[in-house]
């Protein structure tokens, strides 16, 4: 692949922010300490690892090709010069054609105290704390907001209004909810015999045991 450079109409720097593959990592580089892009890269999500800002990427995240193509887009119009690893993606990060990150997951716990519960997670500038934690059961566990997998249904209305995709393990728990619920067995409670009641009435009324009498 052949790299190349891109640079806006006024450049903050002249140093040039460099944008790397390894494997499913993205790693972004400048090597002038400048403010603005340490918090552009953590707004991005990038973890500083040195000398590299990472982001590991996901299917969860997107795709490589997208977050990179954001990273370009995004580190342009704050006004850095930028080197991509590939000179195809040229045109695309001039137009800023990516797809954007879906940030709101709602994910399977799968270790720890609330394992088999549901972990509503969102994006660093947003906040869904409070709608959270109006579902029935909820309780906080960092990072997330973690919900009992039997309230699966409220789980699910809160993700189509509030627009949070499930992953495939939380898929399978509300499968696993549904069929324990469809195995529940739904009953109506019938009035309580009063047989009971009757042999107490039976034993005050009637002839008091000769040992069971008062002396005198």
């Amino acid at each position: 692949m052949i790299t190349v450079i891109l640079r806006p109409p006024s450049p903050v720097t002249e140093t040039v922010a460099c944008i790397t593959i390894a494997g499913a990592t993205l790693r972004l580089r400048l090597p002038e300490y400048v403010e603005e892009f340490r918090l552009l890269a953590r707004r991005l999500g990038y973890e500083w690892q040195r000398p590299y800002w990472t982001r590991q990427i996901n299917g969860f995240n997107g795709s490589l090709e997208d977050r990179l193509i954001e990273a370009g887009y995004k580190i342009l119009a704050a006004g850095f010069i930028v080197e991509l690893p590939d000179e195809r993606l040229k045109d695309r990060v001039v137009a800023g054609d990516y797809e954007d990150e879906r940030t709101r997951w709602i994910y399977a716990r799968t270790s720890g105290k609330y394992v088999g519960w549901f972990a509503i997670n969102w994006g660093r500038d947003e906040d869904y704390y409070n709608e959270a934690r109006r579902l029935r059961g909820s309780r906080y566990s960092k990072p997330s907001v973690v919900v009992p997998a039997d309230q699966f249904e409220e789980v699910l209305d809160f993700a189509e209004v509030l627009g949070f995709r499930l992953s495939p393990g939380a898929g399978r728990l509300v499968e696993q909810a549904q069929a324990k619920r469809a195995q529940e067995i739904r009953v109506e409670l019938r009035p309580r015999a009063q047989k009971m009641a009757q042999t107490i009435m039976e034993t005050i009324t009637g002839e008091i045991a000769e040992e069971l009498r008062d002396d005198g």
